[in-house]
């Protein structure tokens, strides 16, 4: 395991000691926020010993990356709809979704909070990398049916579909509805145009 993998078991008790430190971490975060966001505290809250916490996730950084990706994937991960602008539009409209609700829009002001861009810079990319491997994925779909020749950036993508989301949580304002779909219109016609392709040379 690297310094930035998180260790994830499945079944029995393992599993509920697991979910029961995410469930606690989460509400830290979403109560208190990342600057006091600790080990200790987090352990309490769930009622397990804090050695058993470090040696599943082996730093507070790990943990706080294995609670927001757990949260993170109730967006739903890369659909498949049958076109990439269907695709597109539903992982838009997901992550609106999400966005709007309580803990979507407390993780997102967590992520970019001074401290996570300050001290969890690592994470907050491993996350990032989670979201372009999906639309990654969309997009070899969509090779594959023939929709798209070229090798469009996926990051640039993520970034038209999420970044305008992501503003407005931060800002405060009010979920706009028609957003996620207007958004996604705007990432499909930029690849039906090649504005996303790669330079030659990378």
């Amino acid at each position: 395991m690297t310094d930035h993998e998180v260790r994830r078991r499945t079944g029995g008790r393992s599993e509920r000691v697991r979910r029961a430190v995410i469930e606690a971490a989460l509400q830290l975060l979403r109560d208190e926020g990342v600057e006091e966001f600790t080990v200790a505290k987090v352990a309490a809250t769930a009622g397990v010993n804090a050695t058993s916490v470090y040696r599943r996730w082996t730093s507070r950084e790990n943990l706080i990356l294995d609670a927001i990706v757990s949260e993170g994937e109730k967006q739903g991960g890369s659909p498949d709809t049958g076109t990439l602008a269907g695709d597109l539009t539903a992982y838009a409209e997901a992550l609106g979704d999400y966005l709007a609700t309580a803990d979507g829009t407390a993780l997102t002001r967590v992520l970019f909070s001074p401290d996570v861009l300050r001290e969890l810079q690592p994470q907050r990319e491993e996350l990032i990398g989670e979201r372009v491997r999906d639309l990654t994925r969309m997009l070899d779909r969509a090779r594959e049916r023939g929709e798209i020749t070229g090798h469009p950036d996926p990051r640039a993508i993520l970034d038209i579909l999420i970044s305008p989301q992501q503003i407005r949580v931060i800002a405060g304002e009010s979920p706009d509805k028609c957003l996620p779909t207007r958004l996604a219109r705007v990432a499909t016609a930029g690849i039906d145009a090649d504005a996303f392709d790669r330079p030659a040379s990378t």
